[in-house]
């Protein structure tokens, strides 16, 4: 005996909710399908959506109103970096209106400089002793790389970032090296660290291994021996005929 389907008497449920998941920008159209159950085969729904998030804008482009796939697109990076949108996806049988169903997901935006793969810049060494306080010194390390293109995230930079200096002012980045002189201060003698931090563009930073330098005033404690020392010293030799003379007083007391 067939079963004749009476649409007004459908029911609808969800089937497959859609998960949680990222929308990286320039992906292009992305779209999100839930998949819904009902009793009767073949009666129509239609299918809405909303979308929530702190910033305003749109990253939903469309909805496939009888299945309620969602289609997301954005270039918004300045708008939608590391926003979380919340999706939700209403679908109201035709015939029935009190059969219906939801489905609700959060898509977050972002960039994939993000979450690039990076080997983070390296000291070859973690200690550098007996640096001379007076000399120039530089301390080489290894480039930091992404695995996302610098041209589209940015160039990789470097700064000094101190652990225990005196002064951030002494070090500066030369290309691969950290680069400076302490000079004549002597606050600097003894060990210090810092580290180098690697950006890509304006994205996250890396930092590399901790580097101590122990720097030394050979100065300090040095013993001086003086040899063939000639006093220079003049001295004068009275013969006989040498005298010395006074003047006469003019003065009396009587």
């Amino acid at each position: 005996m067939d079963v004749k389907k009476d649409c007004t008497k459908d029911t609808l449920a969800i089937n497959a909710a859609v998960a949680d998941d990222v929308y990286y920008f320039n992906d292009g159209d992305t779209v999100f399908t839930p998949t819904w159950t009902n009793k009767f085969t073949g009666c129509p729904k239609t299918c809405t959506y909303t979308q929530t998030s702190s910033v305003t804008g749109d990253i939903v482009t469309g909805i496939d109103a009888a299945t309620g796939a969602v289609t997301v697109n954005t270039v918004a990076e300045a708008t939608f970096d590391k926003i979380d949108t919340t999706i939700t996806v209403t679908c109201v049988m035709d015939d029935n209106a009190s059969a219906t169903a939801s489905d609700v997901f959060i898509i977050t935006t972002r960039s994939r400089c993000w979450d690039a793969t990076v080997v983070n810049p390296a000291f070859a060494t973690n200690t550098y002793t007996g640096v001379n306080l007076w000399d120039d010194q530089s301390y080489t390390f290894s480039a930091m790389t992404s695995s996302e293109n610098v041209a589209t995230c940015g160039a990789i930079t470097y700064v000094v970032t101190s652990v225990s200096l005196p002064s951030n002012d002494v070090y500066s980045i030369n290309t691969l090296a950290v680069d400076g002189v302490a000079i004549d201060d002597q606050n600097w003698v003894g060990a210090w660290k810092f580290k180098v931090t690697g950006q890509l563009g304006a994205y996250d930073t890396y930092d590399s291994n901790e580097v101590t330098v122990t720097i030394v005033n050979p100065c300090t404690g040095t013993d001086i021996t003086v040899t063939n020392f000639t006093p220079n010293l003049s001295t004068t030799i009275l013969g006989a005929d040498d005298t010395f003379s006074f003047p006469e007083a003019t003065d009396s007391i009587d």
